[in-house]
């Protein structure tokens, strides 16, 4: 795999996979965007060279087993830096010697609670879902550099401190999960600035204080 250059999406989800994660995937496949291990049983730490990827708008490593701390380097995955330009269409081309057709890729992540299939230019939904794994140690304050993002689940970890106070500069962020945790402290009056907001799930943590009002959070039917 390491001779697969030009290698955008990459779906081995849902498998009985073990072992770790090779970091030579970070600067062998410079052009993936989707990178999708879900549901497997891949070990160890989540190697810090992923963030060499600088194309990856889409990270699911939810569900297997993976140790330690979230890498703060993170925080570099370009493509979800970026809030003020329109992410392009993912077009797999299948040429034979007589035609030509397009197939407008498509990618299954759980999104907002339930497993939801994206298709053409919502393929490119920008996310990272590191749930159900034992990842433990405080969110990265980096994290809330990626001001493209889409979706962030963390859930069901073993993640402590306190919630970034500078999480209300995620502006596209749609859904946040971070329940089941160790999380403790305040939930940060930033929070009321995520606009797009429509799925916010902070429960079984050990969160205190007031809960914020105003813009967005009004809005939820449910929250928790």
């Amino acid at each position: 795999m390491k001779n697969l250059k030009r290698l955008v999406i990459l779906d081995l989800g849902n498998n009985e996979i073990s072992g770790a994660i090779p970091p030579w995937i970070g600067e062998s496949n410079p052009l993936l965007r989707i990178l999708r291990l879900r549901s497997n049983m891949f070990y160890g730490s989540v190697p810090w060279q992923l963030s060499q990827l600088s194309h990856l708008q889409l990270l699911d490593l939810a569900e297997n087993k993976f140790v330690g701390t979230i890498p703060e380097s993170f925080a570099y995955f370009r493509s979800m830096r970026q809030s003020d330009i329109m992410q392009p269409v993912l077009t797999i081309n299948i040429r034979s010697t007589t035609f030509g057709y397009f197939y407008n890729g498509s990618t299954d992540i759980v999104w907002k609670g339930r497993e939801h299939t994206f298709k053409g230019r919502d393929a490119f939904v920008t996310g990272i879902d590191l749930s159900s794994n034992s990842l433990s140690g405080e969110i990265p304050l980096e994290l809330t550099n990626l001001r493209g993002i889409q979706f962030l689940n963390m859930s069901r970890n073993h993640l402590s401190g306190g919630i970034p106070k500078d999480i209300g500069n995620l502006k596209l962020l749609e859904s946040l999960d971070i329940s089941r945790n160790k999380l403790s402290g305040p939930i940060p009056p930033s929070i009321s600035n995520l606009i797009f907001l429509s799925s916010l799930n902070l429960s079984n943590n050990l969160l205190s204080g007031e809960i914020p009002t105003g813009n967005q959070l009004q809005t939820l039917d449910d929250p928790y």
